[in-house]
């Protein structure tokens, strides 16, 4: 305000010397009249025009000021702008070479505000960009500087002032003059350090989705309007296409196989317009090469693009139709089967019956509705049997190790009882776990069974019965018998005078040998039975072998000068005393050496040789030259009452307890006896005691 009146006071001084100047000089001319009426015109408008002036001025102050106030507020503004958009702002005077940063632009590089020391030169903000980016930060620089576009845009990283990397966005734009050459240039810096992070993480996320899509075992399509837009490379490879070939399709309809494209579009259709269409169905797809798949879809709308799409997901289905297939098939024969089996046959699902066949039905006396009512499959087992068969079932179901075969029993449908047998596995009916369950009436054979049990209980008893019999006759038997043999010895003698005639005496001699006979074969029927009674036990003393030995030889030796046969016997020195029952162990022997004697030829040879092995068993081996027998009949002869007949057709008769008596007796010590023969070589009969009474005490 004092500006403009000091105008107007320089305005109204100089009017009046103006004003002045013309009064002097026309009264120095002497036109007083015309110049002081000129002089007044003058002043007058000069007057008028400093008032127009000063209006003018007043005008201009005040817009300045308006103006002044404006700027302020735009740069509130502009400040408020930048801030919020995080943006620094710069600006370059090309012909001063003078860049200046905002505080915002400062603050990026954490400088102080109103500091440009570090950012007062246009390569200063450069020495902050990493060497990595500075290339193509200053190729962009000159590309800018040298074409026609006055705006440019780069992003590169710097480092900031305490060493932090961060990423920046530059946008400026330029005012170049009629040359074209850039005289002003200015622009903005924005940090997008959680931008460039924000999108390498969607990056790396797309291409993880990526991954899995093009990993994934199921094939996916996107298409609008009958076109591919995307398809992964299962997809393509599912269809017998290349990525590229199947993109490039016709229509997506060209998968479909001919019979079911109709149905496709006007399913692709509803979907498309938003009405209800199913979004999982099976369908079929058709191959490069005119194969048809079955396949599995997954179908929905999505935004492709901005715009919407059909997505579908496409599962081939193929073996699984087909093994479906082949297992309903199965499942027919295997009904076929079952149904005209004459077996009965279950299958069990959690305890309850899922299938019988009409075997079953009848075996049980069940109607198909009356087996199939029942509230469990453990209602046709008595009840002791449910606990233990329940087990079984379950057990298999686990998978665990069970028996396969079993034997239980159960109550028809009227009552009666029924013995049946089950053979039992784990099937899969009807995608369930089950156990399937074949089985047989074995009531008539398990009836039989006790039959026989029975019978043979009652021939047991009756065995046991003959066997008590004659061991208790032992005393009536030999009595009489010794009696017989005693009376015809004594009369031999003649003590009373001669008897008359010699036939006497061959008949009392006659007498004498067949009671001899029969009582030695009655004392191996009484032992025998002795035997199998549990009546005879052995009374151990020490047994001398070589005593023995000479006993059976001496009681032999009228039958072997008969036959003239050699017989040797070899008895090892210092042999360890036998601890056994005399009488058993002479019988034994004697009862071998007979045998060899009776099956020896005349001019034949036995063996007899005795030893010990390790101190712990004694083995007597006797050997004959004689007519031998077949190995299969060796079994035959150590049987009770068992009777060889040789190759040789030489019956020698017995009553075939001779070995079998043997056999009893030395497996009563602990023993065992051990035959080897063959005809017309010969036999050798092994026998083995054991030499220590502890030993016959374990095997007792």
């Amino acid at each position: 305000m004092q500006g403009k009146n000091r105008i107007f006071l320089y305005l109204s001084v100089a009017t009046f010397a103006a004003g002045l100047s013309v009064v002097v000089l026309a009264i120095l001319g002497g036109h007083k009249t015309e110049l002081i009426v000129l002089a007044a015109l003058t002043a007058g408008l000069i007057l008028v025009l400093a008032w127009c002036f000063n209006r003018k001025i007043s005008r201009l102050t005040h817009t300045e000021h308006e103006l002044e106030l404006s700027l302020a507020d735009f740069r509130e503004h502009l400040d408020l702008v930048v801030r919020g958009a995080h943006a620094g702002i710069w600006d370059w005077d090309a012909k001063t070479n003078v860049v200046r940063h905002s505080n915002m632009a400062r603050g990026i590089l954490k400088y102080p505000d109103d500091d440009d020391q570090g950012l007062a030169g246009p390569d200063l903000w450069q020495d902050r960009i990493l060497s990595e980016d500075l290339g193509n930060y200053q190729q962009a620089f000159r590309k800018h500087y040298a074409g026609p576009e006055n705006t440019h845009h780069v992003e590169y990283r710097v480092r900031d002032i305490e060493g932090n990397i961060r990423w920046i966005s530059e946008r400026a734009a330029s005012i170049r003059d009629d040359s074209g050459q850039i005289v002003r240039m200015a622009g903005g810096v924005s940090d997008i350090t959680e931008l460039v992070q924000a999108r390498q993480e969607l990056e790396i996320s797309e291409q993880r989705l990526r991954n899995l899509i093009e990993g994934s075992m199921e094939g996916i399509i996107v298409h609008r309007n009958d076109k591919v837009l995307f398809a992964n490379h299962t997809a393509a490879s599912m269809l017998g296409y290349s990525d590229e070939e199947l993109l490039n399709l016709t229509s997506i309809l060209d998968i479909a196989p001919p019979a079911t494209r109709e149905k496709q579009a006007k399913m692709y259709e509803r979907r498309r317009r938003g009405d209800h269409a199913a979004k999982r169905y099976t369908s079929q797809a058709r191959r490069k090469n005119g194969e048809v798949l079955d396949i599995q879809v997954l179908s929905q709308v999505v935004k492709w693009d901005g715009e919407n799409a059909i997505q579908a997901v496409l599962l081939d289905i193929t073996e699984r139709v087909r093994a479906e297939a082949a297992l309903a098939e199965s499942e027919n024969r295997f009904r076929g089967l079952v149904e005209g089996s004459i077996e009965g046959v279950i299958v069990i699902s959690e305890g309850r019956i899922v299938f019988a066949n009409d075997a079953m039905c009848d075996m049980f006396c069940y109607t198909q509705q009356g087996i199939m009512a029942l509230s469990s499959a453990d209602d046709l087992l008595i009840d002791t049997e449910k606990i233990r068969v329940r087990g079984i079932r379950d057990a298999r179901l686990r998978g665990e190790k069970v028996v396969e075969r079993y034997e239980t029993i159960g109550r028809r449908g009227d009552g009666s009882i029924i013995h049946f047998e089950v053979l039992s596995n784990a099937i899969i009916w009807q995608n369930e776990q089950c156990v399937q369950a074949t089985l047989i009436d074995i009531t008539d054979r398990k009836r039989a069974e006790e039959n026989m049990h029975i019978a043979m209980s009652k021939a047991e008893a009756a065995n046991l019965a003959k066997t008590e019999f004659l061991a208790n006759m032992s005393h009536e038997l030999r009595t009489p018998l010794n009696a017989v043999i005693g009376f015809a010895q004594f009369i031999k003698t003649e003590p009373y005078g001669k008897l008359g005639s010699s036939r006497y005496v061959e008949y009392l001699t006659n007498i004498q040998d067949s009671g001899n006979h029969l009582l030695d074969i009655i004392s191996d029927i009484l032992d025998l039975a002795r035997i199998e009674a549990g009546k005879l036990v052995p009374e151990y003393s020490d047994v001398e072998m070589p005593d023995i030995i000479d006993t059976c030889v001496r009681f032999l030796e009228h039958n072997v000068s008969e036959k003239n046969i050699k017989m040797i016997s070899t008895v090892q020195e210092n042999l360890p005393v036998l601890e056994a029952d005399r009488r058993m162990v002479r019988q034994i022997l004697l009862n071998v050496l007979s045998n060899a004697v009776k099956f020896t030829s005349d001019n034949g040879e036995i063996s007899i040789d005795v030893s010990s092995i390790n101190d712990d068993i004694l083995r007597i081996v006797v050997a004959d030259n004689g007519i031998g027998m077949e190995s299969s009949d060796i079994p035959v002869a150590l049987e009770k009452f068992g009777q060889v007949e040789s190759a040789l057709k030489l019956n020698k008769g017995g009553t075939g307890l001779g070995l079998p008596l043997v056999r009893s007796m030395i497996e009563m010590h602990g023993g065992q006896i051990e035959i080897d023969s063959r005809i017309g070589q010969g036999t050798t009969v092994m026998l083995e005691f054991p030499l220590n009474r502890r030993d016959l005490q374990k095997v007792g």
